[in-house]
């Protein structure tokens, strides 16, 4: 895996410095920015040109599902992996549904994530 280039998108502050720690020890992988909401992601976009975005499943403003939809609308070659706490079926299927790459639980997340970043990006 090579220049991979993330946007990290989560309100918890303390979340977003965590993930980045991480993601900055994965060879090829470089954390383009971050973002705290919606809104925010999608500005973002156009500034950090990622290719994956790891997106917050319960964001402030404009709702995650509705961010990822116009993710995927207006930026159709971004792989989008929707990270959240809450590791139900419901959500996983309306993640996918809305155009999802991965989907993952944030318990799972320093085990699977370099993985699925791998999978995705390829």
């Amino acid at each position: 895996m090579s220049n991979v280039r993330v946007l990290v998108v989560d309100d918890n502050p303390d979340f977003l410095h965590s993930i980045q720690r991480f993601l900055q020890h994965l060879p090829g992988v470089l954390v383009a920015g971050t973002a705290t909401n919606g809104e925010e992601c999608l500005k973002q976009i156009p500034l950090v040109c990622p290719n994956i975005i790891l997106l917050d499943l319960a964001l402030p403003g404009i709702g995650s599902l509705e961010t990822l939809k116009t993710i995927k609308e207006e930026h159709p070659d971004i792989h989008v992996i929707v990270v959240t706490l809450h590791n139900i079926g419901a959500y996983r299927k309306a993640s996918l549904d809305a155009g999802a790459d991965g989907f993952i639980n944030k318990s799972e997340l320093y085990e699977n994530l370099p993985a699925l970043i791998e999978a995705t990006a390829a």
